[in-house]
C-alpha cells in the first residue's frame, strides 16, 4: 500500500511564503508629527515603542516614521521640558501629537549639594535656569546666555574673546574679597575657567542662593553655588547621532562710537573754540584765518593735519566681519544596563578688534553601567583646548588716536613706533608673535552600591583627577620711544620699557593637578506618611600647582621658539610651587510629613591649614523649614487653580579662610642683602610677618524667608 501522504518540496516553499506574508502583514509603518502648544514643530523629540529599544527622533520639521510589530504597540513620545505622552497604536497609522509644556513640573528633580531633590520638597532658595534661553544664545560663555534668566543672578560683560564675565548671586557680600560663586560641575567643584565648558554639553543649571543650600559646601560657597549638570541619557533608546551648528555675526549697536575723521575732528575743535572759529555778531560766520592745528598738542598730529593725513584707525584695527561659530556633534544611547553620551565641540570667535580671537575644542564622555542589580559604575570625563593666541591692542586705541596721526613712516610701508608722542603704534603691537594655549583634562569616576538587605541604603565612592597646563609665549620687538621726563619737562628718546635692541621673548607656563577621594553613605525611605533621607560624606583633596616665567633678549629673528636662543639677559626667572590639602565632613538630614511639612538640617566641617591647630576647624550648620500649603485640604478643596503654594524659611552659617597662610607662625624668606659684614652685603633669612595666633575663620550668618507659588498649570 502506498503512503497516503506524499511529501513535495513545493509544500515547504508554500509554508515559508505563507509565514513570511503573515509576518509582513503584522508589521505597521507609522508616521506622524510632533508639535508644541503654539503649533511649532519639535525637533529631536523621542518616539519610542514602550518596553523596547525600537525608536526614532523627529526631524527638522517635527516628523517621524517608525515601524512597530502590531496595533497593540504603545508609543512613548517625550522631549525635555514637556509632559511625556503614551499612545496605543490601534488602527491609526498617522499621528498628530501635541506635547504640553511641563511648566508646573512639581516633581522636577533639582540638583543640590551632593544630591538631588524634588522641586516641591525644597526648603532652600534654589532656582533652575531656563535652558531654552541658553540654546537660543550665540554666546561663547554659558553665563552670558543666562543674563536676566535667573532672579538674583547678576552677570556682567565679557570685553575680550573667550573671557568670562563677572558674576555674583544676590549682590556683593564681601568688601574686599571675590564675589564669584562656587561652580560645581557634575557634582565636583570646578577649578577652571567657565568659558572652557561647552554650553551644548549642559543639561541643567541650578542656582543655590541661601545659606541653607550652600552651607554644605562650607568655606568655598560664601558667594552662592552654580550647579552645572552635563547631559546623560535617561530613557532606553537606540544610538542617536546629532549635529548642531551656528554662525553669528557681531557688530556695534551704536556706530556713533567710531572715531571722527580728519575733517570731523577739526570741526569738533572749532566748535570747542567757538570764539576763535566764528565771526560776526551772530557768530554764524566762519573765521577764514582759524587753523585748528594750532590747538593740537602733539607734533605728529599737527604735521599730519597740515599734510592732509586722514587715517581710518577704526578700519585698521577692527575686523570687517566679527563672528562666532559653533559646531557640535554627539552620539548618545541607552540600553537596559548601559548609557553613553559622547560629544565633540568646536567654537571659534573673532571679536571686533584684530587678533582678539578665541578657539575652543571640547571632548566629553559620560558613561554609566549597571554591572549588577546592586552595583553601578560610571564616569564623567572631558578634555578641552583653549587658544587665546594673538597680540591685540586695547579697545580704547580705537578712539584715542586722531585721524591726523599716521601709522606709517614716509615710505608708507614701515610702521612708525609712535603715531603720537606718548602712544605706541597699535599696529606694531599686533604684529608681535603671541602664543597663549591652555589644556584641561578631568576624569571623574564613581561607583554606587545599593545595599541589598537594607532598603534605601546606598554607599558610593568617587575619585576625581584633574590636570591643566597653560603656556603663554610672547615676543616684543625692540624700539625706542619719546618718553616725558618730569625733571627736564621735555620728551626724550629712550628704549621702551621691558624691551631690548633685538627684542624680548617672554615665556610663562603654569600647571595644576588635583586628586580627590569622596566616599559617602546615603539613606532614603518612606514609612507611611513619613519620608526620611540622610547623607554623610567625607571629602579629601590634594592640590598641587606651579608657575614659571622667564625672559631673554637679543634675538636675531622675531619668532623665537625657546628662551635659550636669546643672547641678552633681561631678568631672573621667577616661579612658584604650591602643595595643599583639604579635608571636609558633610552631613544632611531631611524629614517630610505627608508631603506638607518639610525640615532639613545640614552641616559641613572644614579644616584649613592656614590657621593654628586650635583654630583650624570650622563648623558651618544650616536649618530650613517648609510648609506646602497647597497640600492642605482647605486649599485643595477651594482653590483648584493653585498647583503649588509653599512657605519656607532658613538660617545658616558660612565661613571663609580667605587670608594668607601660616600667619600664626614666623615666616622667613631669602633676601639678597639681608646682612652686611665689612661693607659687603650677604644673602640671608629675614622674618616677613607679624604673628597673629588668634586668626581663625570669618563667618557669615544668613537668614532667608521665601514663598513659591505656581498657578493655572504653570501660567503663573
Amino acid at each position: 500500500m502506498k503512503n497516503a501522504f506524499n511529501f513535495r518540496p513545493w509544500m515547504v516553499l508554500a509554508v515559508l511564503l505563507t509565514y513570511s506574508l503573515g509576518t509582513w502583514a503584522q508589521s505597521i509603518t507609522l508616521k506622524g508629527i510632533v508639535k508644541d502648544d503654539f503649533g511649532e514643530s519639535i525637533i529631536g523629540a523621542s518616539v519610542l515603542q514602550k518596553g523596547t529599544t525600537n525608536g526614532t527622533v523627529t526631524d527638522l520639521d517635527g516628523n517621524f516614521t517608525l515601524t512597530v510589530p502590531n496595533k497593540n504597540a504603545v508609543l512613548v513620545i517625550s522631549f525635555i521640558g514637556y509632559l511625556t505622552q503614551e499612545i496605543t497604536v490601534g488602527n491609526q497609522t498617522h499621528f498628530n501629537v501635541l506635547l504640553k509644556e511641563d511648566a508646573q513640573n512639581l516633581d522636577e528633580v533639582i540638583v543640590i549639594g551632593y544630591g538631588t531633590a524634588k522641586k516641591s520638597d525644597l526648603t532652600g532658595a534654589v532656582t533652575r535656569a531656563d535652558m531654552g534661553a541658553l540654546e537660543k544664545s550665540p554666546n561663547v560663555n554659558v553665563l552670558q546666555g543666562l543674563k536676566g534668566v535667573v532672579p538674583g543672578l547678576n552677570i556682567g560683560i565679557a570685553t575680550k574673546a573667550g573671557d568670562s564675565p563677572t558674576v555674583s548671586i544676590r549682590g556683593r557680600n564681601s568688601i574686599s574679597g571675590s564675589t564669584e560663586p562656587l561652580v560645581v560641575l557634575d557634582g565636583v567643584i570646578y577649578r577652571g575657567n567657565i568659558s572652557d565648558i561647552n554650553p551644548s554639553d549642559i543639561a541643567s543649571i541650578d542656582v543655590l542662593k541661601d545659606a541653607s543650600s550652600t552651607a554644605i559646601y562650607g568655606s568655598q560657597a560664601a558667594n552662592g553655588v552654580l550647579m552645572i549638570t552635563t547631559k546623560t541619557v535617561k530613557s532606553v533608546s537606540k544610538p542617536i547621532l546629532e549635529y548642531s551648528g551656528s554662525f553669528t555675526l557681531q557688530g556695534l549697536i551704536n556706530n556713533d562710537m567710531k572715531r571722527l575723521d580728519r575733517d570731523g575732528f577739526a570741526t569738533q575743535v572749532a566748535d570747542i573754540k567757538l570764539a576763535e572759529s566764528r565771526m560776526g555778531t551772530d557768530m554764524l560766520q566762519r573765521n577764514p584765518d582759524f587753523n585748528p592745528a594750532t590747538y593740537f598738542k602733539d607734533g605728529e598730529v599737527i604735521t599730519g593735519y597740515n599734510n592732509g593725513v586722514n587715517t581710518d584707525w577704526w578700519d585698521l584695527l577692527t575686523e570687517d566681519v566679527p563672528y562666532i561659530q559653533n559646531h557640535n556633534i554627539s552620539v548618545r544611547g541607552k540600553t537596559e544596563r548601559n548609557s553613553y553620551f559622547v560629544s565633540f565641540g568646536f567654537t571659534d570667535q573673532q571679536n571686533l578688534v584684530v587678533n582678539d580671537t578665541y578657539k575652543r575644542y571640547n571632548v566629553r564622555m559620560n558613561l554609566d553601567s549597571k554591572i549588577t542589580d546592586w552595583l553601578k559604575v560610571g564616569t564623567a570625563s572631558y578634555f578641552n583646548i583653549s587658544n587665546f593666541s594673538g597680540a591685540n591692542t586695547s579697545f580704547s586705541s580705537l578712539f584715542s588716536i586722531p585721524a591726523s596721526a599716521t601709522p606709517y613712516e614716509e615710505d608708507g610701508k614701515t610702521l612708525k613706533v609712535q603715531p603720537l608722542v606718548s602712544t605706541v603704534n597699535p599696529l606694531l603691537t599686533m604684529s608681535n608673535p603671541d602664543k597663549d594655549i591652555r589644556y584641561n583634562l578631568s576624569g571623574n569616576v564613581y561607583a554606587d552600591v545599593s545595599i541589598p538587605w537594607v532598603k534605601g541604603l546606598k554607599a558610593s565612592l568617587g575619585l576625581v583627577y584633574d590636570t591643566s597646563y597653560s603656556e603663554d609665549n610672547g615676543f616684543l620687538v625692540g624700539y625706542n620711544v619719546n618718553a616725558y621726563s618730569a625733571d627736564s619737562k621735555s620728551y626724550n628718546l629712550m628704549r621702551a620699557s621691558s624691551t631690548s635692541e633685538k627684542g624680548n621673548y617672554t615665556k610663562s607656563a603654569s600647571s595644576f593637578r588635583r586628586f580627590m577621594v569622596r566616599p559617602s553613605v546615603e539613606y532614603a525611605n518612606t514609612f507611611g506618611k513619613h519620608a526620611v533621607s540622610a547623607l554623610f560624606l567625607y571629602e579629601q583633596t590634594q592640590l598641587k600647582g606651579s608657575t614659571m616665567t622667564g625672559k631673554m633678549g637679543g634675538y636675531n629673528f622675531n619668532d623665537p621658539v625657546d628662551l635659550s636662543l636669546g643672547t641678552e639677559f633681561i631678568s631672573n626667572p621667577t616661579g612658584s610651587h604650591s602643595d595643599k590639602a583639604t579635608i571636609g565632613y558633610v552631613g544632611r538630614f531631611n524629614y517630610i510629613f505627608d508631603k506638607r511639612y518639610l525640615a532639613e538640617f545640614a552641616f559641613r566641617v572644614d579644616g584649613s591649614y592656614k590657621f593654628a591647630k586650635d583654630k583650624r576647624w570650622g563648623f558651618f550648620p544650616s536649618v530650613s523649614l517648609g510648609w506646602v500649603i497647597s497640600e492642605e485640604n482647605f486649599i485643595k478643596n477651594n482653590f483648584s487653580s493653585i498647583n503649588l503654594l509653599k512657605l519656607r524659611a532658613s538660617v545658616g552659617e558660612l565661613g571663609s579662610d580667605n587670608t594668607d597662610a601660616f600667619l600664626h607662625r614666623s615666616i622667613f624668606k631669602v633676601e639678597k642683602n639681608a646682612y652686611i659684614f665689612g661693607g659687603v652685603p650677604y644673602a640671608g633669612l629675614g622674618a616677613s610677618n607679624s604673628i597673629t595666633s588668634s586668626l581663625t575663620w570669618s563667618t557669615t550668618r544668613s537668614y532667608n524667608i521665601g514663598a513659591d507659588l505656581t498657578m493655572w498649570n504653570g501660567l503663573l
